[in-house]
């Protein structure tokens, strides 16, 4: 059980170019969606909300590409 639980709290960084390229392209593309956001947005809760759930989106895309 302790063995899972590390594993579910460490991310393992592999430092090949195939998860760095991964990683890169998936920064890159919400990059690209949140530049769409603020651009086409109006302040609001709702802009917000997105860009709070972006980053958080991004972090977890991330996070499961390093634990491939």
């Amino acid at each position: 059980m302790k063995d899972r639980a590390e594993k579910l709290m460490n991310a393992v960084y592999l430092d090949s170019e195939e998860q760095k390229n991964k990683i890169q392209n998936t920064r890159k593309a919400f990059t690209e969606v949140t530049a769409f956001v603020l651009e086409n947005m109006k302040d609001s809760r709702e802009k917000s909300l997105t860009l709070i759930k972006l980053e958080e989106a991004c972090m977890w895309a991330i996070k499961g590409i390093t634990r491939e």
